[in-house]
C-alpha cells in the first residue's frame, strides 16, 4: 500500500511506488549537476546570495516536484538548478551557471528583493489565474526577517497563492523567537523529500484553490562535516553526519519499503552523466561564443 500523510484538514497525499523512485532520483540528479558545477568551476567564490552546496536536495525537489509548466519559482540565488526542476533543458541550467560565473554581481539580488519579486509574481498569478502557484525560497526564517515575515502577513492577507519555503543553510538557532504563524505553517526536517513534498502538494492545492499562502519550514540541515582528524571522529558520529545527507536518508527509506536496487541508481547515474557532459559542451560552446551574451541569461 503507497504511504499516505494526513494534514490538518483531514486530506491525504498518497505517494505510490514510482513517485518515491522518481523523487530519489531527482534529487541524484540535482546532486549530480552540483558536482559538475564545483568540478567546472572549482574554487569559485559567488556572491553571498548565491551558493552552490549539498544538502538542499529534499527541500527543492520536494517543494518544486511536479508543478505545472506555468507556475512559477522564485530561488534562493540557484537558477542553475532551479532551471533543471522546471524541466528546461539540461544546458540551460549549465548557461545560468555560467552566466553567474561571468557575472556574478549582475546575477546577484538582495534577498529582500527577490522575496518581493516572488510577492509580486503572486499577485499577479491571483489576478491572472487563481490556478498558477508561485513557490518562493528563502534562507532565513521569517522570525529572523522581518521584511520576510513582513512579505508573508502581506501574502496571506491578500490570499496569494504562493507556498513559502524557508531553509537555513546553517541550521538557523531559533534563539528563542515566536512569531504569529501562519494556520498552514509547517516545520519538517530538510532531509526528508518525503515529508516535504506530501506536506507542500497539499499547500499547493490549497493555494491553487484559492486558500492563500502556505509556509514550509525546513529544519535541520545535516552539520558541518566532522573534522578530519581521526581523533575528533568516531565512527558513530561520522554514520550520524551520514544519514543525514537527504540522498542517504532516502535510500534507507526506499530499502526500508524494498524498493532499493544498486543497479537501479547506477543505471540513472550512468544516463544522467551522459547527459550532462552533453549539456556542459552545448553551455560550454555558447560561452565561448559571447561571455556578454551569457551574462544576460536570466530565470
Amino acid at each position: 500500500m503507497a504511504p499516505k500523510s494526513k494534514d490538518r484538514s483531514g486530506a491525504s497525499v498518497a505517494l505510490s511506488s514510482r513517485k518515491l523512485k522518481q523523487l530519489y532520483a531527482t534529487m541524484l540528479q540535482c546532486r549530480m549537476i552540483e558536482d559538475k558545477a564545483r568540478l567546472l568551476l572549482p574554487g569559485r567564490e559567488f556572491a553571498k546570495d548565491q551558493f552552490i552546496g549539498h544538502g538542499l536536495e529534499a527541500a527543492e525537489v520536494g517543494a518544486a516536484f511536479g508543478l505545472r509548466r506555468k507556475d512559477c519559482i522564485a530561488p534562493w540565488g540557484r537558477k542553475f538548478i532551479f532551471a533543471f526542476l522546471k524541466r528546461q533543458p539540461l544546458t540551460s541550467a549549465f548557461q545560468r551557471l555560467f552566466a553567474l560565473a561571468d557575472s556574478p554581481n549582475e546575477m546577484s539580488a538582495t534577498k529582500a528583493a527577490r522575496t518581493a519579486v516572488a510577492t509580486g509574481v503572486g499577485l499577479a498569478c491571483r489576478k491572472q489565474s487563481g490556478s498558477i502557484v508561485t513557490v518562493a525560497f528563502a534562507t532565513e526564517a521569517p522570525e529572523t526577517s522581518e521584511f520576510l515575515y513582513d512579505m508573508i502577513a502581506f501574502s496571506s492577507s491578500h490570499k496569494l497563492p504562493i507556498v513559502f519555503v524557508t531553509h537555513d543553510r546553517l541550521a538557523a538557532e531559533r534563539n528563542g523567537k515566536q512569531w504569529r504563524r501562519l494556520p498552514s505553517a509547517s516545520s519538517l526536517e530538510v532531509n526528508d523529500v518525503v515529508a516535504i513534498y506530501r506536506v507542500a502538494q497539499e499547500a499547493i492545492r490549497r493555494a491553487r484553490e484559492g486558500h492563500g499562502p502556505a509556509l514550509i519550514e525546513c529544519m535541520g540541515l545535516q552539520e558541518k562535516r566532522p573534522a578530519k582528524s581521526v581523533k575528533k571522529r568516531s565512527p558513530e558520529g561520522i554514520e550520524s553526519w551520514r544519514n543525514k545527507d537527504p540522498l542517504i536518508f532516502m535510500e534507507n527509506y526506499l530499502k526500508q519499503r524494498k524498493l532499493w536496487s544498486d543497479g537501479w541508481k547506477s543505471k540513472i547515474a550512468d544516463r544522467f552523466s551522459h547527459e550532462l557532459d552533453q549539456a556542459v559542451a552545448a553551455a560550454e560552446s555558447q560561452r565561448s561564443e559571447s561571455p556578454a551574451d551569457a551574462a544576460r541569461v536570466r530565470a
